[in-house]
């Protein structure tokens, strides 16, 4: 018997890949290219734990992947949308 929430719950995460999709297609610097501000925080902090290793979660056009690999980290990152 099919879970009508486990339906639900694709959907919006359907209708949220057409989302991104359009909007990194329409605006391929919409975050900017410089790394966020968490992002520069989160690597003083992981280099001060010793932490080398780093899953990105919604890693959208890269800016903060990017970031993360050139101050050698290495960098796992996943996005809902093939465009991110």
């Amino acid at each position: 018997m099919k879970d009508q929430s486990t339906d639900t719950t694709r959907a919006l995460l359907d209708a949220q890949q057409d989302h991104w999709k359009r909007m990194f297609v329409k605006n391929t610097d919409m975050f900017g290219t410089e790394p966020s501000y968490s992002a520069r925080k989160a690597a003083e902090l992981f280099k001060k734990e010793g932490k080398r290793r780093i899953l990105e979660l919604g890693g959208g056009q890269g800016r903060d992947t990017l970031f993360f690999a050139q101050e050698g980290f290495q960098i796992y990152t996943l996005d809902y949308t093939k465009e991110g």
